[in-house]
């Protein structure tokens, strides 16, 4: 099984980031999804969330606001089982400059997420961390 964490980001007008996938990702690629990293062997849960942050989003500051519990996801059509560790973020005046494995971002209302082609797992770490769906 697969440890990762999953930042969900909220801002000022009670919006989300969503993160576009590149086409060249392995696993659901094109499809909007929050903040999602793998936990490497050296790192604890936040750790790898800095990391996370800073690499995919080019962010250095940043609030984690809520710790949501731990849980497991499985994805039967790919054959992938996750531990996710998810936490629900605020970004602290910066800039996001996404690295290569997004192509776009998005802030976007709760109600709006049906406009989006989301990685369906995304809606648990939505759920987990508090935002209501």
């Amino acid at each position: 099984m697969l440890e990762i964490v999953t930042g969900v980001f909220i801002n000022e007008n009670n919006e989300i980031l969503l993160l576009k996938r590149s086409e060249h990702r392995k696993d659901y690629p094109n499809k909007w999804n929050v903040l999602s990293e793998k936990i490497q062997a050296s790192e604890n849960p936040e750790t790898c969330l800095e990391r996370g942050i800073k690499e995919r989003l080019g962010i250095l500051n940043y609030q984690i606001i809520r710790r949501g519990e731990p849980f497991v996801d499985i994805d039967d059509s790919i054959q992938m089982k996750w531990l996710v560790y998810p936490y629900l973020c605020k970004i602290l005046n910066e800039e996001i400059k996404l690295d290569a494995e997004h192509v776009d971002y998005r802030w976007t209302k709760i109600k709006d997420l049906s406009d989006y082609d989301c990685v369906l797992g995304m809606y648990k770490d939505l759920e987990t961390v508090g935002v209501a769906l």
